[in-house]
């Protein structure tokens, strides 16, 4: 009897139960991860189980596709040299397929009035698989636990020791990246300890609200608790009335001297991009559409629009000092190759890439004072992950391929190949000086180490292995 294991996410249960039922019918023992509920022995078992399996059936669905775990068995699979059968219990477009599973035999299952029909094709198709090789020897390294680097945070975020300001504000841009995953399981495990954390006690007010503004929620703590009232003498209650008047009074009088003060909506600043001189370089409805919403603060707009800009970039570029990046826009811009440039290189300054330019939502890289550099070590981590989940088949974006938005310099030093063994949630950046003035990165993910630099297109990768 052949043994199989079956890859699918929790949204296609019913359909895997349908095909588990037919499988065992046909005198098939199949595994399926019912119970296990996730951490390292889950993991572990998962691991084992597809080692000991004479072949596997990764269900085919969009919520497989968007699957850490489902990907990760595929790839634990293969690398073990298993025997593996497609079986889309949705309709999928191939086209839309990663290569992976593009390159493989699909038996379709997706209709569940023909399914009886439909599981003797997958008979066939099991029928047809060669036999599963003997383990290499040694078995190749595992790929890590989906959602591992989670644990790092819940640890940071449930410890019962108080945290400084940096810290707190350090566990939400750690959370950033799994609220926005593509993964189901991931966007819920970072909502719930995105929970856990807003229930601890000595948060500060700007975290407070951050976690507020993430759940969807009013910022509105809970009330100090008030004082108990105590009786005052009717002279001083007298006094404090007299003294609240006169304050009052040369508080009038102090503002209707100060025109700025009655000007309604004082403080704000005003974002305007100057456009002046530029024609076809810019679509200038698009970048006036990106300044709205920073001067109106809208930073969960910003970030779900500028998906090719880290998200910790754009709160601390975009929204950090809204005055300087004002001024930087006031300016004349100038169009070149690389894009269009408002400021001065040597200072402050801005830029749009040509890629984005004519956009209908173009974001920029800033560089709000000298000490900064154009490209923070965020922005570059970025970029590296978006050319690993390219590769990995789950672009952050559907728009996001090398073809609309070059991430491979022009003139790569080295072979770019391998980056489908990276992992997007675990990424180190280190920065190299050069002496004519650029910049290298180093940037290690997993297996995976890329040499990084700034080309025609902006930050590119120039070799990957």
């Amino acid at each position: 009897m052949r043994t199989l294991f079956v890859s699918y996410a929790r949204e296609n249960r019913s359909d895997v139960d349908q095909l588990v039922a037919h499988l065992e019918m046909m005198g098939y023992e199949t595994w399926v991860d019912v119970s296990l509920r996730g951490g390292q022995d889950w993991w572990e078992e998962i691991l084992r189980r597809i080692a000991e399996t004479d072949a596997i059936i990764t269900i085919v669905s969009r919520a497989v596709l968007n699957s850490t775990a489902c990907q990760r068995e595929f790839e634990w699979a293969q690398a073990l040299g298993k025997p593996i059968l497609p079986v889309a219990v949705e309709h999928t477009d191939r086209l839309a397929l990663p290569h992976r599973l593009a390159k493989l035999q699909i038996i379709d299952y997706s209709n569940p009035t023909q399914r009886d029909k439909s599981a003797l094709l997958v008979q066939r198709g099991l029928g047809s698989l060669p036999a599963a090789p003997p383990l290499p020897s040694p078995l190749p390294v595992p790929p890590a636990a989906p959602l591992s680097y989670l644990t790092d945070i819940v640890d940071i975020a449930t410890q019962a020791t108080p945290l400084d300001q940096d810290r707190q504000r350090e566990v939400l841009l750690r959370l950033e990246p799994a609220l926005h995953a593509s993964d189901p399981a991931e966007r819920q495990a970072g909502h719930d300890i995105l929970e856990r954390f807003g229930q601890r006690t000595d948060l500060y007010a700007d975290v407070y609200r951050s976690i507020a503004r993430l759940q969807g929620t009013p910022p509105d703590p809970p009330a100090p608790p008030v004082p108990k009232p105590s009786r005052v003498p009717m002279w001083r209650l007298a006094t404090v009335i007299v003294l609240l008047i006169a304050a009052v009074g040369v508080g009038l009088f102090l503002f209707g001297k100060d025109d700025k003060r009655n000007t309604a909506g004082a403080g704000a600043t005003r974002l305007a991009v100057n456009t002046t001189g530029l024609g076809t370089e810019l679509a200038a409805g698009g970048v006036q559409k990106w300044a709205a919403d920073v001067a109106n603060g809208d930073v969960d707009a910003v970030v779900a629009k500028c998906w090719t800009v880290a998200p910790d970039y754009i709160r601390v570029r975009y929204f950090g000092d809204l005055q300087a990046v004002a001024d930087i826009f006031s300016q004349r811009p100038v169009p070149g190759q690389s894009g269009v440039t408002w400021g001065k290189r040597e200072s402050a300054y801005a830029q749009i890439s040509t890629e984005e330019a004519k956009s209908d939502y173009p974001c920029p890289r800033l560089r709000v004072d000298s000490g900064q550099h154009l490209y923070s070590d965020a922005y570059v981590a970025h970029i590296a992950r978006r050319l690993i989940l390219r590769a990995q088949g789950k672009p952050i974006n559907l728009a996001d391929t090398e073809s609309a938005y070059r991430l491979v310099c022009t003139h790569p030093l080295g072979p770019v190949s391998g980056m489908e063994r990276g992992d997007p949630n675990q990424i180190d950046v280190a920065e190299e000086d050069l002496p004519h003035g650029g910049a290298r990165w180093s940037v290690r993910s997993g297996p995976l180490t890329m040499q990084m630099t700034m080309g025609e297109e902006g930050v590119c990768v120039e070799s990957a292995r």
